[in-house]
């Protein structure tokens, strides 16, 4: 190879690493507004209050007779508020946290919620 294709290619490599290096400035600065973002998002909506401290505590899912026990209830129960779409669940039938910390911290005043099947149990608020 010549000097002077050798030296193209340097200033061509050179021009990428600029490039790139100025593209990942960009791509990190809106990283982080992104997370400033989420963060006031979250804090408006409460996101990390209840629903979030009892999702440390206990898990995103946990077993229907893990869900009766921290709510004082019979597994039926858990069952029928289930079914009549005040509780979620996982596909593979487990309770969704959030759901239940959402239910049991509105005093069972929380509207029902759609259900697989459609919206059988919907109601508006």
């Amino acid at each position: 190879m010549s000097q002077d294709v050798i030296a193209l290619r340097a200033d061509q490599l050179n021009e990428l690493q600029q490039h790139l290096t100025g593209m990942t400035r960009a791509l990190t600065a809106q990283q982080a507004e992104a997370a400033g973002i989420i963060a006031l998002f979250r804090s408006q909506l409460g996101y990390e209050s209840i629903a979030g401290e009892w999702v440390r505590e206990h898990g995103e899912v946990i077993p229907k007779n893990r869900a009766a026990k921290i709510m004082s209830v019979s597994v039926n129960t858990i069952i029928k508020y289930i079914g009549e779409g005040y509780i979620d669940t996982a596909p593979d039938g487990r309770v969704l946290v959030r759901s239940l910390a959402e239910w049991a911290n509105s005093g069972g005043k929380q509207c029902k919620r759609r259900t697989r099947g459609g919206v059988k149990n919907f109601k508006e608020c």
